[in-house]
């Protein structure tokens, strides 16, 4: 039966210059599935280097020119020879003939004359522990890239990483050092289940039994005895015909923390919702309209959440003070919340902004700078005007919403942060998107909750609550004026394309001892109220408004050659409240 070494087709190279002896070994060996060179001078073997390399070589040592012991010598002194076995050759009887081959690195030593099956038993013997040796080494070479691998994986990983094998620690990273509090060879070979809360252990025992099991919360104990929230995941591994346990263990002190502030959080809403209808303003917010108590209810359920949010509305109409409101009011409360103008940041400093930068990362870094980023960790990070930030800067944004990681400037190590974002824009986003200037997976980050402001304009009945807040601000208590009923009239009757914030210069401007000016380019007073205060007998709010309201919606019927729907839509108005409103005032169109 063919030995298994020669289905492999081995080559063997053989130097003899001894023509029968030669052809005798050659013939055999080819007979039993070897393939062979044969070179009957010493000085062509390293020409036949440079195109072949045999499995093993069956060397001569008396030749003429060169002998076996030079050869021999000169393979062994190359690396890309130095590896192939050589069995010498001869009849020569010397012990030191033989101690001298050895010390050349021959492996073996045959006695001349041959016996063909000794020849055979001998090539096959070191061809296998050759075939072994190199198995072993790629085995090793393996073993020891895969350690190299794990070795950086675990570093880099901000979760606690530990080997079990037997339920005994083999291995441990550095995160799980430092959340532990211990050194590495305080922690070898000993219980995983040290590293447990006491009370707790059986039952994580019971867990680590199963097999990609979901993570489980549980109590890790420090080495000063401190007890903290962790979340452990294992999973087994196969290892040099072992079974290990690979466990990754997370500190949730932080998520812990969050889940008992939003209980409270969501109790502490239920009460104000009972009671938000009953006010006219929550937080920095003011209105009593139903646009304003949707709002109030849109703020509670995204306070309620740790989900990204989206404002969106016209300039002027508090979407900063929304994002504040809706930070006061969540489990971030406590921490920081940081306001970025995207519109606002030159493309050259949106990293070093962001992300922060070391000391030496450039030209003027003289120290280490926290970026928004660091600011905001475990807080809110509010991006106003977002629909601003070119497609570069939201790619690198994105990463740090979907990783949670990030690398500042000069460093080379990335930061783990957990940072709410807020973001608003008065932008059409459908229109961005169209145009391919807003990415849509950076939408989709930041596209969870959507709150959309109403103008001004559509909530006209809170301009007097508005009204009294301004002067509450730029007035004293003991000296606030009254404003006259034609100015109270042209305020009600504006447009106000800038909103609230509009609102809030035009009063300031007045009590400053300026006359009533309005940002927008158009009078204030509607028609039919241009005389109001010249003389004219003051006449009953109520039917003056009403006769305004008639007067303008026939305008805008005209305007739009009595189409209803499309006067509803300018008029902002249902197209049933349009119905009802004309036959309340007898409009008809004259036909």
């Amino acid at each position: 039966m063919t030995n298994p070494v020669t289905t492999q087709q081995a080559t063997i190279l053989i130097v003899d210059d001894d023509p029968a002896n030669l052809r005798l070994l050659t013939n055999y060996l080819v007979d039993v599935g070897f393939k062979v060179f044969p070179l009957k001078h010493g000085k062509y073997v390293f020409e036949l280097f440079k195109r072949q390399h045999p499995d093993l070589i069956l060397l001569d040592i008396l030749m003429s020119e060169i002998d076996g012991f030079e050869i021999c010598r000169r393979l062994k002194a190359s690396p890309e020879t130095r590896d192939i076995p050589v069995i010498f050759m001869s009849a020569l009887f010397e012990t030191m003939d033989k101690i001298k081959g050895f010390r050349l690195g021959a492996v073996d030593y045959i006695t001349k004359p041959l016996q063909l099956e000794e020849v055979l038993a001998r090539v096959q013997t070191h061809l296998t522990i050759q075939r072994l040796q190199r198995q072993l080494q790629e085995q090793n070479t393996f073993l020891a890239r895969q350690k190299i691998r794990f070795e950086r994986l675990a570093e880099a990983t901000f979760e606690g990483i530990v080997i079990q094998d037997d339920a005994c620690i083999i291995e441990v990273n550095e995160a799980l050092l430092t959340l532990f509090g211990y050194q590495r060879d305080e922690l070898l070979e000993q219980p995983f289940l040290d590293l447990i809360k006491p009370s707790e252990r059986k039952a994580v025992a019971q867990y680590l039994l199963s097999e990609d099991a979901p993570p489980y919360q549980t109590s890790g104990l420090k080495k000063d005895g401190a007890v903290f929230f962790i979340e452990v995941q294992t999973k087994n591994m196969s290892y040099q015909e072992s079974i290990l346990k690979v466990t990754a263990i997370r500190d949730i002190t932080w998520r812990r923390k969050m889940e008992q502030k939003t209980a409270q959080l969501e109790r502490e809403n239920l009460e104000l919702r009972a009671n938000i209808k009953e006010r006219y303003r929550f937080g920095k917010l003011i209105g009593k309209s139903q646009a304003m108590q949707d709002i109030y209810e849109r703020i509670l359920t995204a306070a309620a959440s740790d989900a990204n949010v989206v404002i969106y509305g016209e300039s002027g109409t508090g979407k900063e003070l929304i994002a504040q409101t809706i930070h006061k009011h969540s489990v971030r409360h406590s921490h920081e919340f940081v306001t970025v103008n995207c519109g606002a940041l030159p493309d050259s400093l949106f990293e070093s902004e962001f992300f922060g930068y070391c000391k030496g990362a450039f030209t003027g870094a003289d120290r280490n700078k926290p970026g928004y980023f660091d600011l905001a960790h475990r807080g809110t990070l509010f991006l106003d005007e977002v629909g601003e930030l070119s497609v570069m800067e939201q790619v690198k944004l994105l990463r740090v919403i979907e990783t949670g990681e990030y690398r500042p400037l000069g460093s080379n190590k990335s930061k783990s942060v957990d940072v709410r974002i807020i973001a608003a824009t008065h932008r059409n986003v459908v229109e961005l998107r169209r145009q391919e200037l807003l990415r849509d997976d950076f939408f989709y980050r930041v596209h969870v909750i959507t709150i959309t402001t109403p103008p001004l304009r559509e909530r006209k009945e809170d301009i007097p609550l508005l009204i009294d807040h301004f002067l509450e601000q730029h007035t004293s208590p003991y000296n606030r004026p009254i404003l006259p009923g034609k100015i109270v009239e042209a305020l009600y009757a504006y447009n106000w394309p800038g909103n609230v914030r509009e609102l809030g210069n035009v009063l300031h401007r007045y009590l400053a001892g300026q006359s009533l000016e309005f940002d927008e380019a158009v009078s204030p007073v509607p028609p039919g109220f241009e005389g109001l205060g010249s003389g004219k007998e003051i006449q009953p709010l109520r039917g003056t408004l009403e006769a305004f309201e008639k007067r303008y919606i026939l305008m805008a019927l005209n305007e739009h050659r009595w189409h209803r729907e499309h006067t509803a839509k300018a008029l902002s108005l249902p197209i049933r409240t349009l119905h009802r409103k004309m036959k309340n005032f007898g409009l008809s169109q004259k036909k």
